[in-house]
C-alpha cells in the first residue's frame, strides 16, 4: 500500500505541473541509450541499455519541472556468475539466464541556457522512485553429469534514489530538437547504494 501511494503522488505531481493551463512550453522527449552499472559488483553485469521519456514544462525562463520515466536492463555476465558457483572448475557444462532491471519514476528539474541560436544547454537534478528487480539463474551440470540450479537476485524492490546529468539540446527548444545528455544514478539499496550511468541520446518535442 504505502509503494502505490508513493507512485500516486509522485505521477500526480508531475501531471499537476504539466497541465495545459499551468504550462507555458511543454517539451516531451523519447530517447535511448546504453547504460553501465557501477559500484562493487558492476562486473557482474555487462553493458546494458536504457529506455526513457520525460516531460517538461518551464516555470520560469531558464528554469524547467517535469519528470523522467525509464526502463534500464543488464545482462548477466556468464564468466562472473559461472566463477560464483564453481570456483575450482568442477562443472562441465552451464547456462546463465536472466537480467538486473531498473525503472525511474523521478520528478526532475532542469536549468537550460535558453539561448535563440541552435545549441543550448542543460542541468538535470531529480529525486523520486526506482523499482529494481534482478533475477538470474545458473543451469548446469557437473562433471559426473549431475544437473543443479543456482537462483541469484532479489524480489522487486521499491527505493529512492537521485539523478544528476548534464546535457546538450540541437535545434529549438519550441519545436523539435535533438538531445544528449549523460546521467549519473544513486539508489539507497538499503544498507546498501547502488549506482550506474545512462548515455542517453533522443528526440525533443514541443507542445
Amino acid at each position: 500500500m504505502k509503494h502505490s501511494l508513493l507512485t500516486t503522488i509522485i505521477v500526480t505531481t508531475l501531471l499537476g505541473f504539466t497541465t495545459p493551463g499551468s504550462a507555458q512550453n511543454l517539451r516531451l522527449t523519447l530517447d535511448g541509450g546504453a547504460s553501465r552499472s557501477l559500484g562493487d559488483n558492476f562486473d557482474e553485469f555487462n553493458w546494458g541499455y536504457s529506455l526513457g521519456t520525460s516531460l517538461f514544462t518551464n516555470i520560469t525562463e531558464n528554469l524547467y519541472f517535469g519528470g523522467r520515466l525509464a526502463y534500464n536492463r543488464w545482462g548477466p555476465d556468464e564468466a562472473e556468475f559461472l566463477d560464483r558457483i564453481d570456483p575450482f572448475d568442477i562443472v562441465d557444462s552451464a547456462e546463465v539466464q536472466g537480467s538486473a532491471v531498473i525503472v525511474e519514476v523521478v520528478p526532475a528539474l532542469r536549468l537550460m541556457s535558453n539561448y535563440t541560436g541552435p545549441f543550448n544547454f542543460f542541468v538535470h537534478s531529480g529525486a523520486g522512485l526506482y523499482i529494481m528487480n534482478t533475477e538470474i539463474t545458473v543451469n548446469g551440470a557437473d562433471e559426473n553429469g549431475d544437473t543443479f540450479q543456482e537462483v541469484f537476485g532479489d524480489d522487486t524492490r521499491y527505493r529512492f534514489g537521485l539523478q544528476l546529468g548534464t546535457g546538450v539540446i540541437i535545434g529549438s527548444l519550441r519545436f523539435f530538437s535533438i538531445e544528449v545528455y549523460p546521467m549519473f544514478h544513486l539508489i539507497f539499496d538499503d544498507p546498501d547504494v547502488f549506482t550506474y550511468l545512462s548515455f542517453n541520446a533522443g528526440i525533443g518535442i514541443g507542445l
